[in-house]
Formats: C-alpha cells, sequence, structure tokens
C-alpha cells in the first residue's frame, strides 16, 4: 500500500465513506436537497409528445426519421433509406446483440460487415444509447462493440 493510499484511507475513514470513498446516504441526501435549475419549456413534455418533439427537432437539423412497428421492419426502412438516397446497399455495422436480433436477412441485396469503419465506408450502422428530444441529438456510445468510426466516419 502506498503513501497515498494510505492518506486517503485515513480520510475515508475520518468522513465514515466505505472503502470505494462513497457514502451512498450521504449522496442521496444531498441530491435530495439539489434544487432544479431552470428548465426551458420544451424540456416539459412527456411520451409520446417527447418523440413527436425528438423527431421534430432532428428534422430541423436535417436529419431523416423513418418510425417502424417493430425491429423486423428494420431492414426493409434500411434499405429503402439507402436507395432513395442513391447510397450502396453495403454498411459496417456495429456489433451488438441488438442489431443481431435484427432479420437482416429480409434485406437479401444489404451486405452488412461488422467492426471498425474505415475510409472507404459509405454506411454505418450503429445503435444510439438516446435521443435527446430538446435538440434531436442522438447520443452514441463508443466501447468495442460500437466503435466511434461508425459514429463519425461514414457520410
Amino acid at each position: 500500500m502506498s503513501s497515498r493510499d494510505d492518506i486517503l484511507g485515513t480520510i475515508r475513514k475520518s468522513l465514515g465513506a466505505d472503502a470505494t470513498g462513497r457514502d451512498e446516504a450521504l449522496v442521496d441526501a444531498r441530491l435530495a436537497r439539489h434544487a432544479v435549475g431552470l428548465q426551458p419549456t420544451r424540456a416539459q413534455s412527456e411520451g409520446e409528445n417527447r418523440v413527436a418533439q425528438f423527431i421534430e427537432w432532428a428534422e430541423f437539423v436535417a436529419t431523416t426519421v423513418d418510425r417502424v412497428a417493430s425491429l423486423d421492419d428494420v431492414p426493409g426502412a434500411v434499405t429503402s433509406y439507402l436507395s432513395a438516397n442513391n447510397l450502396p446497399a453495403k454498411a459496417r455495422r456495429a456489433t451488438d446483440a441488438a442489431l443481431d436480433g435484427i432479420p437482416w436477412e429480409r434485406a437479401p441485396l444489404l451486405e452488412l460487415e461488422p467492426g471498425v469503419a474505415v475510409e472507404s465506408d459509405a454506411v454505418s450502422i450503429t445503435g444510439a444509447f438516446a435521443g435527446i428530444a430538446e435538440t434531436g441529438t442522438l447520443m452514441l456510445n463508443s466501447s468495442p462493440g460500437h466503435p466511434s468510426t461508425l459514429n463519425s466516419l461514414p457520410e
């Protein structure tokens, strides 16, 4: 154990914190008394209104949005999008279990290759962690299964 660990351990002990340095009751109490800051009116929508708001803002910033009834409809939506935008029916995709559950065989002409995107890739398919309704922004993960090149390299 280093002298740094000894010092931090002494501080933790004096604060009554556990070995990780966290006192969950203290954190919960602080969060409970923390005042909510100013929120724009558009941040107040809920449920289906929030989805509609996301779509509105995403389209405002030149994003296209297709809603599908189920994951079974995703291959058709992808191939329709690629065809309508004169893009190749070839895409690099994330190695994600959620994407594995999509019946890609419904789009037999679509070539999918898992892995890291390279400069020659025109299209990538990856999951999104969240959509931010107030701005129409997608929050994308970066991990071994979701390389950041999929998020930004293909047009």
